[in-house]
């Protein structure tokens, strides 16, 4: 398993050009980052380069991981600047992708797939990727720490962004079950 924590483990070896725990580190997060780029941006063929550049600025900025901060908000932060980087060059429009997918998803759960993705879509950034982090696990302390805010003022935020998604979602009929 991976070490989150600071230089010491798996980041001091990869650090030291250990190419297992470089791959280790990738693999534990390529997932995640992958799920929050494509959350984010909604189209794959720009979501795999950001995948891709992320972790290449990861690997050459990973000295920079506070010794006392954790790596995966610091790699989701990281994600996160440069899908919405991405995304500015796009003038504004976040894609929606609703073609029904070929896998045996049933109607009712392919409806509330597609509300979901909309309700995302109609959100803020600030907003989305609240409610993204908070579905990869990150603790609010761990959001702070990777943003440099207190973590009442993520917990905050994500209690905010919550109410909107699920406005969105009731009034678009997907927030049943």
């Amino acid at each position: 398993m991976v070490h989150d924590g600071g230089h010491d483990g798996l980041v001091a070896r990869a650090l030291g050009a250990d190419e297992a725990a470089w791959a280790e580190i990738v693999a534990h997060h390529l997932e995640e980052v992958w799920s929050s780029t494509w959350a984010l941006l909604g189209d794959a063929p720009a979501a795999e380069r950001i995948v891709e550049d992320t972790f290449r600025t990861v690997g050459e900025r990973l000295a920079e991981v506070p010794p006392d901060g954790r790596l995966r908000p610091w790699i989701l932060a990281t994600c996160r600047r440069l899908a919405l980087e991405e995304r500015g060059s796009w003038a504004g429009d976040v894609p929606v992708d609703l073609t029904r997918p070929a896998c045996g998803l049933d109607e009712g759960r392919w409806v509330r797939r597609a509300d979901l993705e909309r309700a995302l879509a109609a959100l803020g950034e600030d907003e989305r990727e609240a409610i993204l982090l908070a579905a990869a696990g990150c603790t609010a302390e761990e959001v702070a720490g990777a943003r440099g805010v207190p973590a009442a003022t993520v917990r905050a935020g994500r209690a905010s962004a919550r109410a909107k998604l699920l406005l969105l979602l009731d009034s678009s009929g997907g927030g049943g079950g």
